[in-house]
């Protein structure tokens, strides 16, 4: 069985700071095609102080799991994914090349009234506001439940190319 969960944390002020970007700074944000209410930023692609904080960030989160040897994931990088009330997250994998997986360590940033939480393989996990999840987006079927009332739910995903064995030996030697 598949135990998502990540005894990571994320510091408060930086919590708060990703929040607060996520209101004042509308502009680098786009629409997300593949569902209603869904935007997200690519931080790996803009300019911004708060895009270097999230690599150094990531950088620890993914050396304290053990990895150390990994690449940035093209195409997504590190994102802050939003919802708006209505929104959730469409079943779907990600890409990654041959040998390779598409690792996303998930930071529940902002907590809506009800739903938008994980879905893997079709199992739902409850996340608490500023609790960690992993995915193995190339390998999992993930999604969220539908975002209930009007408190947006934001996350923060590190997004990462690592070997596949090295994801076998650091990310799932705890999953059945």
């Amino acid at each position: 069985m598949i135990n998502p969960h990540l005894n990571l944390t994320i510091d408060e002020d930086l919590r708060q700071r990703v929040v607060d970007f996520v209101y004042r700074e509308q502009s680098y944000f786009r629409a997300n095609t593949s569902g209603y209410g869904r935007k997200s930023c690519s931080l790996n692609k803009i300019d911004h102080k708060l895009s270097e904080e999230i690599q150094v960030f990531s950088k620890k989160c993914y050396e304290s799991l053990g990895i150390f040897e990994y690449e940035d994931e093209p195409l997504l990088g590190n994102l802050i994914g939003v919802n708006k009330e209505g929104a959730f997250v469409h079943r779907h994998t990600d890409p990654a090349p041959d040998g390779k997986c598409h690792v996303r360590l998930n930071f529940l940033i902002q907590k809506p009234a009800a739903g938008g939480m994980p879905i893997i393989n079709g199992v739902e996990y409850a996340i608490e506001e500023g609790g960690c999840w992993k995915n193995i987006a190339s390998a999992w079927w993930h999604e969220s439940s539908k975002v209930v009332g009007s408190k947006e739910r934001i996350v923060l995903s590190l997004g990462a190319l690592v070997k596949d064995t090295i994801v076998s030996k650091q990310l799932l030697a705890d999953d059945i």
